[in-house]
């Protein structure tokens, strides 16, 4: 499909072509809905003509999108347009690695750092069972900040005859050629010889394939070649590498590793390419063992590191190293030293936007990990010990913190702040917190810290009693919140996170300060960080965008004192709370490795009564609360991307997305009036989400409808467009919210429906104005929904049944309300108005689980109903790796590991 600069083929506009192959042209091209650069693969129509093949194309496709890992390029989706097929890709800025290698070889530096982070991809790729089949320079893209991208996982298979000369044999494509044994598929100078044999294939052919490519990177030249592609697969399969070739100053290891990785029969092959990036990053990262080690670790030893005694032995006799170096600056350390940390058997980090998963105690002799699995107690593990042990009766712990002395751990769980003595003892409820607290510190002389999403730092004694405010964000300065305390040296000052801009999320304008405790007074140190940690004797720690950081810093003033350094790349980070997963203390450093948590990906489906699917032309994307119009005609509903999060409307007889609201920043909850002319959302501006409404054709300005002084979420719009009911909290709050009305001509007056001291949210009126439904939470028990007469008077009847409820829609007709329950089925009960209002028993329309499993909308609802109420419209989630985190990454005295790769 012959494509140039300006052709649309849907949403996408063609900018400039990247490259071309066997398997096609692959250009630049402008996502206009997303607005971001792709790249658009165009297949060959001989790839489209061959039966079966397309379906076992798309099938992959879908495999490959669960991918999820820093080192892989992503594949956004397989599209057709003008009755060609054409794959979206990422669009990855650099260059190959095959261009790199084109003047010569790399250093061994660069080469063992490249090739690690290959291997890291395929792993990834490994556990996930996909191999990739074509690995080789030209599948690899290099970022100018040395980061490594996998390309073309599994797909490139067009076919190809014809001879090939030896300057094109490392650019060929995929052959395909059937043999009686099979089919060879691969690139014939980076083959495995059971690929060129056409053998039936597993994760070892990648290995030697990662063989090749380290070979050629190290040597400047391809491991295997000739003439032809015949004499190329000829020397795979009898002859070896040229080891001369080689650096003479490579280390004895790596070619020990190349030769395992290029041993042709494969059961005698490394047989896991973990097993490699474990050597390399080994070689790279700590080219000795550590003195207190007896005797030289043979390979096989060397790749069994992580064995538990020789990991406690080394971090033991690091820990009491570091324990004299800070006594005596003049004593000598060991050797840094890297290690895995195994959590027990089906236990996995717990993972969560403000929940931190560990810490060190004080003296970084003890690390406290928070996971799930069994009963999701948090686990200690004394780091010259081997074994992981629980926490008695921190059963759903997180955020855990150490008191000064490090004998007590504070932790949240739900809406409680504990403690618990390590010693043993049962746990101690030191007050009640929202479910919304952001790390917890602990003074000196008694007092816990703890931060509250757009709120201030609250105290309470140490002994228990009630919270206190602290500090009060300066609103007029753009403050949004104070979080992520920490107890700096000396007792008398915290190192905070300060949330800045209309957004908790917006993170480019959040700082990292210094809060006196006598004076109160913040003085930053670092701006544009969401998230920072002191590491005495002299180190911070911070996130600035994805990037994890680290600089000297004085002691004395806690400000930075020397460049920065980038800690690993594939340090994990939590994407809504922008937090990485790690701790550090004495020297010592863990952290979680893999891609940083990604935005779900979903679609949108019609379903109706028989539960058979018909999904809405879009692209996948992160989609939320989606309403139709009371005519039917237009899909309003939110799309997040990156840290955006937008009102899109969508028509459904043209196919056409577009934003309501083209500005940047975070809006949401979109809520029609009556007559399909505008949209009510709610926007952060610069305190608490605001009301506000636009025409819905997206022409005109936002007008604002309310203050903007407490935290608001509209749901619904009374049938004659007099009244919205929405969710509010005038206490500045977003755990004790009740309805509220807001009159939508003359004064805009705002009053109370009903207060409690409980949680009522998601009003939704009736289609004839005479009923509200919403939801409430009393006294910490589960949702239910109930129904009360508009406007009054009159008592409230509970709809949902005894497995709770939430999400309120109302039948076309008005005369059943539906709901969704705690299993995620979808409910219907049938509302009887006379003589008295009354609810029948709740009959099963659908079971959901597929669309309306995980979150929970609290203030809105996450599924529609047509008109003529015969479909459900929903959110389906499209099938992604979602990883999990099952070990950690320890290095010893990791100033000096990063901070030396990081000089020139």
């Amino acid at each position: 499909m012959a494509l140039s600069p300006g052709r649309r083929l849907g949403p996408y506009e063609i900018l400039s072509p990247l490259g071309a192959g066997g398997m096609g042209e692959v250009h630049r091209a402008r996502d206009t809905r997303l607005q971001r650069d792709v790249a658009i693969k165009a297949l060959p129509e001989e790839f489209a003509q061959v039966p079966g093949r397309l379906t076992r194309f798309e099938r992959e496709a879908r495999v490959l999108a669960s991918l999820n890992h820093p080192n892989i390029a992503a594949i956004y989706g397989l599209e057709e347009s003008d009755g060609a097929s054409f794959l979206v890709l990422e669009c990855v800025e650099g260059e190959t690695l095959g261009a790199r290698l084109a003047s010569g070889p790399l250093s061994i530096e660069e080469a063992l750092a490249v090739c690690a982070q290959i291997a890291r991809g395929l792993a990834a790729a490994h556990e996930a069972g996909v191999i990739h089949r074509d690995l080789k320079p030209g599948n690899v893209m290099v970022r100018p900040d040395g980061s490594v991208k996998v390309l073309d996982f599994g797909l490139a298979r067009a076919g190809d005859s014809g001879s090939t000369t030896l300057q094109d044999q490392s650019k060929s494509p995929t052959l395909t050629a059937a043999t009686e044994a099979g089919v060879i598929f691969g690139t014939a100078a980076y083959m495995s010889p059971e690929q060129a044999r056409g053998k039936p294939l597993d994760k070892r052919t990648d290995v030697f394939s990662f063989g090749c490519v380290l070979y050629e990177c190290l040597a400047g030249r391809r491991a295997f070649g000739g003439e032809t592609i015949s004499d190329t697969l000829a020397a795979i399969l009898t002859s070896e590498p040229d080891r001369d070739a080689l650096p003479s100053e490579m280390p004895d290891r790596v070619r020990v590793l190349l030769r395992r990785c290029l041993e042709k029969d494969p059961a005698r092959r490394l047989h896991d390419i973990a097993d490699a990036r474990i050597e390399i990053e080994d070689v790279f990262e700590k080219p000795e063992i550590p003195p207190a080690a007896p005797v030289r670790a043979s390979l096989g030893s060397r790749l069994v590191w992580g064995a538990a005694g020789l990991i406690a032995g080394a971090l033991a006799a690091f820990l009491a190293e570091r324990a004299l170096r800070l006594s005596r600056p003049s004593a000598a350390l060991p050797a840094p030293a890297r290690s895995a940390l195994t959590l027990p058997p089906g236990a996995t980090l717990r993972t969560g936007p403000f929940q931190p998963s560990m810490v060190f105690s004080p003296d970084g002799r003890r690390l406290v990990l928070a996971v799930r699995g069994g009963k999701g107690r948090l686990h200690v593990r004394a780091l010259d010990r081997v074994q992981i042990e629980p926490i008695p009766g921190t059963e759903s712990g997180h955020s855990p913190f150490f008191s000064p002395d490090g004998e007590w751990l504070g932790f949240f769980t739900g809406r409680e702040l504990k403690k618990v003595a390590l010693a043993g003892g049962a746990p101690l409820v030191v007050c009640a917190v929202p479910p919304v607290a952001q790390g917890g510190a602990w003074t000196p002389d008694g007092w816990i810290y703890f931060g509250i999403v757009n709120a201030g730092l609250q105290r309470v004694r140490s002994s228990g009693g009630n919270p206190e405010p602290f500090t009060t964000p300066d609103r007029k300065a753009g403050e949004r919140a104070h979080v992520w305390p920490q107890v700096l040296p000396g007792g008398s000052q915290l190192l905070v996170v300060v949330r800045a801009g209309k957004d908790f999320q917006d993170y480019e304008r959040s700082n990292l300060a210094v809060l006196s405790l006598e004076s109160r007074t913040l003085r930053t140190v670092l701006a544009g960080v969401s998230f920072g940690q002191y590491e005495p004797p002299g180190h911070l720690l911070f996130l600035r965008g994805s990037s994890v950081l680290a600089a000297p810093c004085d002691p004395r003033t806690f400000e930075p004192s020397g460049p920065h350094f980038a800690l690993p790349a594939d340090v994990m980070v939590a994407g809504y709370a922008r937090k990485p997963y790690l701790a550090a203390a004495a020297g010592v450093l863990a952290y979680a490795a893999g891609e940083s948590e990604p935005l779900p990906s979903s679609t949108l489906v019609w379903v109706d009564g028989a539960g058979r699917e018909e999904p809405l032309a879009l692209a996948p994307g992160a989609y939320g609360s989606p309403r139709l119009s009371p005519d039917g005609k237009t899909l309003a509903l939110n799309v997040t991307e990156g840290a955006r999060e937008s009102i899109f409307t969508y028509d459904l007889a043209r196919n056409v997305l577009s934003p309501l609201l083209p500005e940047a920043g975070r809006s949401f909850n979109p809520t029609w009036t009556p007559d399909s002319r505008r949209i009510v959302f709610a926007s952060f501006d610069e305190g608490w989400p605001r009301l506000y409404w636009k025409s819905a054709d997206g022409s005109g300005s936002p007008e604002a409808l309310s203050a903007g002084d407490t935290p608001e979420f509209p749901t619904s719009v009374s049938p004659d467009g007099r009244t919205l009911a929405y969710t509010a909290d005038p206490r500045g709050g977003i755990d004790s919210m009740d309805v509220w009305l807001l009159a939508l001509d003359g004064k805009r007056e705002r009053r109370a429906w009903f207060e409690t001291p409980f949680k009522e949210y998601s009003p939704f009126f009736s289609p004839d104005g005479a009923l509200i439904a919403y939801t409430a939470e009393e006294a910490g028990q589960k949702a239910e929904v109930y129904v009360r007469p508009f406007p009054g008077p009159g008592g409230r009847i509970k709809v949902s049944g005894s497995d709770g409820g939430s999400e309120p829609l109302w039948s076309s007709d008005g005369r059943e309300i539906l709901y969704r329950s705690e299993a995620d089925d979808l409910l219907a009960v049938r509302i009887v108005r006379s003589p008295t209002l009354a609810a029948s028993a709740s009959r099963l329309v659908l079971k959901t689980q597929l669309y309306l499993s995980g979150g929970r909308e609290d203030y809105g609802r996450q599924y529609d109903i047509s008109p003529d109420g015969k479909r459900f419209l929903f959110i389906k989630p499209l099938e992604t790796k979602r990883q999990t985190i099952t070990q950690l990454e320890l290095v010893t005295d990791w100033p000096a590991v990063f901070g030396r790769a990081a000089k020139p």
